[in-house]
This record gives C-alpha cells, sequence and structure tokens, in this order.
C-alpha cells in the first residue's frame, strides 16, 4: 500500500478527481483535534479494484495538533489537521504551509477503528441533494465548481465545508476507500 499525498488524496494508492477544496485552509491548528492515537494500525484499502483485500502496517504520530501517516513504502506524508464534526465524523485536511490550495477529506471514529470515505464522488453527490432541493451552489456555500465529470467544489468558509460534508453524511450514501485498526501482534 503506498500512502502519499496529491491532489485531493490523502491515502489512497493513486490520484483521484473530485473532492473539496479551498485556497486558504479552513480548519487551525487551534481547532485541530487527532482522532486516532498514536500507534501502530492496520489499513485496509477498499474500492471496485481492491474489494478490501490490500493491506498494509501504518503508524500514527502527532506532531502537536497534527496528525501524520507513516508507511515503509513513503515515510514522507503531509500531517493532517482535523476538527470533529459530530457523531465520530471528523473532517482532515492534509497540511503543509507552503500549500497553494487546500483539500479535505471525510473520515469516522468507531472506537479504535478509523473509516475514510471515497473523496472522488463528494462534489457530484452534492451537486445531487441540491439540485433536489431546487438550490444554487451559492446558497450551499459553494464558491466554485470545476470539472464536468468527477468535478472538485471549493469553499471560502469552513461553516459551508462543514454543512456540505453534513448533508454527504445525511444522504447515507459514503463509500469506505480505506480501513484503520489497531494492529495486534502476530
Amino acid at each position: 500500500m503506498v500512502l502519499r499525498h496529491r491532489a485531493c488524496i490523502l491515502l489512497t494508492a493513486a490520484a483521484l478527481a473530485g473532492c473539496f477544496e479551498s485556497d486558504e485552509p479552513l480548519i487551525t491548528v487551534a481547532d485541530s483535534a487527532p482522532p486516532l492515537p498514536e500507534g501502530e494500525y492496520v489499513a485496509v484499502q477498499f474500492g471496485a479494484a481492491l474489494d478490501g483485500a490490500e493491506a498494509g502496517r501504518v503508524i500514527v504520530v502527532h506532531d502537536g495538533a497534527a496528525m501524520r501517516f507513516i508507511a515503509n513504502s513513503e515515510p514522507e506524508t503531509k500531517p493532517a489537521l482535523s476538527i470533529p464534526l459530530g457523531d465520530g465524523f471528523y473532517v482532515l485536511m492534509p497540511y503543509e504551509p507552503s500549500d497553494e490550495s487546500f483539500e479535505y477529506l471525510l473520515g469516522h471514529a468507531a472506537g479504535s477503528r478509523f473509516t475514510f470515505y471515497d473523496q472522488s464522488h463528494y462534489c457530484n453527490r452534492l451537486r445531487e441533494l441540491w439540485l433536489q432541493d431546487g438550490t444554487t451552489p451559492e446558497k450551499v456555500g459553494i464558491s466554485e465548481i470545476r470539472g464536468d465529470g468527477l468535478s472538485t467544489c471549493r469553499f471560502a468558509r469552513y461553516e459551508d465545508l462543514a454543512r456540505a460534508f453534513r448533508a454527504l453524511i445525511a444522504d447515507g450514501r459514503l463509500e469506505p476507500l480505506l480501513v484503520i485498526e489497531p494492529a495486534t501482534e502476530d
């Protein structure tokens, strides 16, 4: 398994399009609360091609309020800031001060298990929801939409980003992308 950062990904093996972004960071170090304790974990990726079969060991470390995922295959990963959204859900933002844009992921903590959801459909699903409600991107806080296929929604305020994630949670069609659980001694 490869743990790396590219546009719209934190913990996937291939770059995906279609995500939530902003020009300025919408999560601050002061607001960040890591959802996972430090330790060794097993990560299992999901998706059509993987079907839960690809697993690897991951070390989670905290850099202050940020969380960093380290795997043997790629130890240089970006730290991620995270903020609780409620009901065990977290918004995560891979972060480096030199970044020119910022991506956001959704995850869920259930005990010692943490699930990351497939971000490739965030914007398209949100677009479906607002079409059903007869609203506009501006009314739901989207400052810009890029792309036609797997779209990217851009936000300017955390409140709007959080509202978008809550709408996706309520919709109930989130697809697991990666599950992290504590490693057990073999």
